[in-house]
């Protein structure tokens, strides 16, 4: 071996190091906020946070910060309550109290709703997982009129600070936490992931898969190495895409 082998031999073995080092870096950061915890509220991830027993819900965006505060924790099937402060990007400031007081039939758990000054709001009934809340009588009740000011990206709708009843008295139950991504978009992206990595490092072996049974010592023609080449960049293109639609 020579010495100018040698040296680029280092180059390239330096090279690779460099790049799986920073390839393992941003998979790590990537999977960080993949698997933060927080809630989509109207299409606005609010990160979760604890500070001193109480859940911040916050969120950054270009017409201010947006923030979700949830004191105490309602309980199903007994006496409870729980304090949801929305913050509002222009200043704005509510807060509601939610109270349960047990279960009055199979899965119907009767729910208070007050605003800061003890004012009744609503009194009903709420179901797990149900889309809406029932009134006393057990008929649905329809708040969906109520607009929200959190939208995409941070936009705002300042004509109305109003929330959906449903959603107070599921973040006073805290039942809307998740994690930001979304696991089938990634799942998918690291399918196409794999399929690219397996095909460029053994090229023949899908090819051979696919023809084994109906042809003996399948060869692949040129047509099929040039779509074979094109795939590996459109495969890559689509993994990353997933990726970044996943978060």
């Amino acid at each position: 071996m020579t010495l100018d082998s040698v040296v680029q031999f280092c180059k390239d073995r330096k090279l690779k190091i460099l790049l799986s080092i920073v390839l393992i870096v941003i998979v790590c950061l990537y999977l960080k906020v993949f698997f933060m915890t927080g809630i989509y509220y109207k299409d606005t991830f609010l990160k979760k946070e604890i500070v001193q027993e109480e859940i911040h819900y916050k969120s950054k965006g270009k017409h201010g910060d947006a923030e979700i505060i949830v004191k105490g924790k309602g309980r199903l099937d007994q006496n409870s309550k729980a304090e949801v402060i929305f913050n509002f990007p222009d200043g704005v400031s509510q807060q509601y109290i939610v109270y349960f007081n047990g279960s009055d039939k199979g899965n119907l758990n009767n729910v208070e709703i007050k605003d800061s000054n003890e004012n009744s709001l609503f009194a009903g009934k709420y179901i797990r997982n149900s889309i809406v809340l029932y009134d006393e009588y057990n008929k649905p009740f329809y708040d969906d009129y109520i607009k929200s000011v959190i939208y995409a990206e941070g936009s705002m709708d300042t004509s109305d600070h109003k929330v959906p009843y449903k959603e107070i008295v599921e973040l006073s139950l805290l039942e809307k936490d998740r994690i930001r991504g979304d696991i089938k978009l990634m799942a998918v992206a690291v399918m196409l992931i794999v399929i690219t990595f397996v095909d460029i490092k053994w090229p023949l072996f899908l090819f051979k898969l696919s023809y084994f049974l109906s042809v003996e010592n399948p060869q692949p023609t040129e047509l099929y190495i040039s779509m074979q080449k094109i795939s590996w960049v459109l495969f890559s293109v689509m993994a990353l895409i997933l990726l970044l639609t996943a978060i």
